[in-house]
């Protein structure tokens, strides 16, 4: 069996996560705060927003 499991609780958690991040953002908040929030490491999400940012380039 694999360590981390996944299961519907851990994706209702992760849409949480990132309801708060996409929150947070529009507010100005940084990575750092953010990834503290959610309980995350700060690399992990700024590799989720990165790709997901809108930005060219």
């Amino acid at each position: 069996m694999y360590p981390y499991a996944h299961h519907p609780q851990d994706r209702r958690r992760s849409s949480a996560a990132r309801e708060e991040v996409s929150r947070g953002l529009a507010h100005g908040t940084g990575l750092s705060a953010l990834a503290r929030r959610v309980g995350r490491a700060p690399r992990t999400v700024a590799r989720e927003v990165q790709p997901n940012s809108g930005k060219s380039g």
